[in-house]
């Protein structure tokens, strides 16, 4: 709960700094926060173990329109799953694609499709690894105004890692989706 409520006053505050300047100049970058609860499966090997996990994430991510419809984003996200000595803490950080299906307006409801590609780290007790991610999906925006959009996104995801413990090489594959909700403000 402590957590949610963190996330919507990072929301809010990253909306009104930047949604004045945005407005009166020519919007060409876009700062996004969401939050979520998502399901994933973690398969270990060796053994080929299976989890089935709930997490909670922050995404933050910093934009450039190359076009007025298309946008190149450099995102950060923060995952934890568990709790006590079986929470496990990611941070991907990566770069991400975003395509709009129509153009910014007040009371609109544009549509949109994107994927990335990320550094993964994650540890999990006494266990660190670390490798690549992979997401892509869709969702759509709601203009409230030109600059600020509430947005819902629903991601798919791959997350491939390994460590080492001792003289053993574990691989840990984890996939799953997120369904993303929070803002973006355009500046």
């Amino acid at each position: 709960m402590k957590m949610k409520k963190n996330i919507g006053a990072v929301v809010i505050a990253a909306s009104m700094l930047v949604a004045t300047s945005a407005l009166a100049e020519g919007m060409k970058n876009e700062l996004s926060v969401s939050a979520n609860i998502d399901s994933s499966t973690t398969t270990t090997s060796p053994g080929n173990t299976s989890t089935s996990n709930s997490s909670n994430m922050v995404m933050v991510g910093l934009g450039q329109y190359l076009t007025p419809k298309f946008v190149l984003k450099e995102n950060i996200f923060l995952m934890q799953a568990g709790s006590g000595n079986g929470k496990t803490d990611t941070i991907m950080v990566g770069a991400a694609a975003k395509y709009y299906f129509g153009l910014p307006a007040k009371s609109a409801w544009v549509p949109f499709a994107g994927g990335g590609i990320n550094i993964v780290s994650t540890k999990s007790g006494g266990f660190s690894s670390s490798g690549i991610g992979i997401q892509a999906g869709g969702g759509v925006s709601y203009f409230v105004t030109e600059a600020v959009s509430g947005d819902i996104e629903l991601q798919g995801y791959g997350n491939y890692t390994s460590g080492t413990v001792g003289n053993t090489t574990i691989d840990v594959t984890t996939t799953g989706a997120k369904l993303l909700i929070g803002t973006t403000v355009r500046f």
